[in-house]
């Protein structure tokens, strides 16, 4: 398969698919004569052609249910996510009866379906009686069966089996919602946007369903129905309705909050009022929060599949890392000779219990144990100075408390993070942009900061086996402002321009690229 007709992972799609997706014309063109071809299938059986056509799907409704005396479950289409309930990974042309569920012992019968709702990577299906049966991939809890686990074949969601009877269920992406007979709503799965309405961190994952509370207000009692879209959710009645997730418009709630953890309603006419003037804290001088030391903290937990170029070994314990990093931050790595030519640097007089406490400040800026004498000799061996001068701080005071704690600083100190163009020796891929215009690059940074970048240097994809250039169908000026938020956490040139072709550029491909701050702060 050429590198134009590869599939994304999860989403299955061609490039040139995601291209009219997005709505990059050039980009699709590029792609087709590089081989991408209109008529290919992806894995969900439509073509790039299909995309242009239909944005959707038909929706079949079904009324009067419940009179049937039987119901049954038509499959087909793509099972590549395993959502179609059916263990073989294979597509469906033609639909099929699904029938796996067996029998009932509680109402001595067949279990009766009579609802599904089914996202890109999970499937619920809400039975007759109560219960809720899902399969799919489990990544995030998105199943509610206690395990991340891929289940191919559906099986039940035990608190509907026996404490709670479900009357409505709904996906979206990477959650699932629940609504229970007596009102009580129920939430599963990755929390990256506050779409579980638990009140949760945002990098939290709930692998059983766990209960909304929704604030007591008008309509509370009387409510009807969920939903879900791929990062938020819906709770609603007649009278009423709670929202809550990722923040960009699809709420119906004024701007400023990026997540919303929290259900939290509006009246329609509130929500909806297109004359309402702006207030002070909605001014669109929002800064759009940085995830800079998240992405430098992933990198440094996954360094090992996240394309090391060294290994640090200290009493015996190796510690996978990145040349780019090591010598940006440190002094010590930057004049050791040793860097450029060896894979593996051992570094003696050193505790590896101490270590990756020192490691974790180089990568993120800050130092996440207790202090100590003996932090503060290994900080001074590698020359770490603003790590020294804050471990001296407690180091007066006999490493007490310190009231109030010193402030750490990046080493050496300054207001960004990394810079595009620098270290050009450590680079160990190049981007083309579609005029041509080459910009070498680390992987670690791009894989670090862009889902998109990880995929792509998987050995899965053919940019992953060996390639040292890599085409994008994206203009070199749009590239650069890519390359400057993804090293250096800036998007100066995107708030400060006032040229629409050019932010409309940049926005499709922070969108291509899953770089969903720098998509935020372009809107801005």
């Amino acid at each position: 398969m050429s590198k134009s007709q590869r599939k994304v992972v999860e989403s299955n799609f061609s490039a040139l698919r995601r291209s009219l997706i997005h709505g990059d014309i050039p980009e699709a063109i590029a792609l087709m004569k590089n081989g991408a071809l209109l008529h290919q299938t992806d894995n969900d059986d439509h073509t790039a052609l299909d995309q242009i056509l239909s944005d959707r799907q038909p929706r079949f409704v079904f009324s009067n249910y419940e009179v049937f005396c039987k119901s049954e479950v038509y499959v087909w289409g793509s099972n590549a996510n395993h959502n179609l309930g059916m263990e073989v990974l294979e597509s469906r042309a033609q639909r099929d009866t699904f029938d796996c569920f067996g029998s009932d012992p509680a109402q001595n019968e067949q279990v009766q379906i009579y609802y599904v709702s089914m996202s890109e990577n999970h499937t619920l299906f809400l039975a007759r009686g109560g219960k809720v049966y899902s399969c799919g991939r489990g990544l995030g809890g998105r199943l509610g069966l206690g395990t991340e686990e891929n289940r191919p074949e559906p099986k039940p969601i035990p608190c509907f089996e026996t404490t709670h009877k479900c009357v409505a269920v709904a996906t979206g992406a990477d959650h699932s919602l629940f609504l229970t007979e007596s009102k009580m709503i129920f939430s599963c799965g990755r929390n990256e946007y506050g779409q579980l309405g638990c009140s949760l961190d945002t990098t939290d994952r709930v692998l059983t369903p766990r209960e909304i509370q929704v604030g007591q207000g008008r309509g509370f009692n009387s409510i009807e129905g969920i939903a879900c879209g791929p990062f938020h959710s819906i709770i609603y009645s007649s009278s009423v309705m709670y929202t809550f997730g990722r923040n960009e418009g699809q709420l119906g709630h004024k701007r400023g909050e990026e997540v919303i953890k929290e259900p939290k309603s509006e009246h329609p006419r509130e929500c909806c009022d297109c004359n309402q003037e702006p207030d002070e804290e909605n001014d669109g001088s929002h800064v759009t929060q940085s995830t800079m030391k998240k992405d430098m903290a992933f990198l440094l937990e996954n360094a090992e599949e996240l394309s090391p170029d060294i290994t640090l070994i200290v009493e015996g314990k190796r510690f996978p890392a990145h040349r780019l990093i090591l010598m940006e931050r440190c002094e010590y790595f930057r004049n050791l000779s040793e860097m450029n030519s060896k894979a593996d640097i051992v570094l003696d007089g050193m505790s590896h219990q101490i270590f990756p406490h020192i490691l974790r400040y180089v990568y993120m800026g800050d130092w996440s144990t207790d202090p100590s004498r003996q932090a503060k000799e290994f900080a001074e061996k590698l020359h770490l100075m603003q790590l020294i001068k804050y471990l001296a701080a407690w180091e007066l005071s006999d490493f007490s408390v310190v009231q109030p704690a010193p402030d750490v600083l990046l080493d050496p100190p300054r207001s960004g993070w990394f810079v595009h163009g620098a270290w050009s020796s450590l680079a160990d891929i190049t981007l083309l942009s579609r005029d041509g215009k080459e910009f070498p690059c680390h992987k670690c940074i791009l894989m670090a900061r862009s889902e998109y970048f990880r995929v792509m240097f998987d050995s899965t994809w053919l940019e992953g086996q060996g390639k040292e250039k890599v085409s994008l169908a994206i203009a070199a000026d749009v590239i650069q402002v890519v390359l400057d938020y993804l090293y250096g956490d800036s998007h100066v040139s995107v708030s400060e321009t006032n040229n629409s072709t050019f932010i409309s550029q940049v926005l499709v491909a922070a969108d291509q690229l899953l770089l969903n701050q720098l998509k935020a702060s372009g809107r801005k």
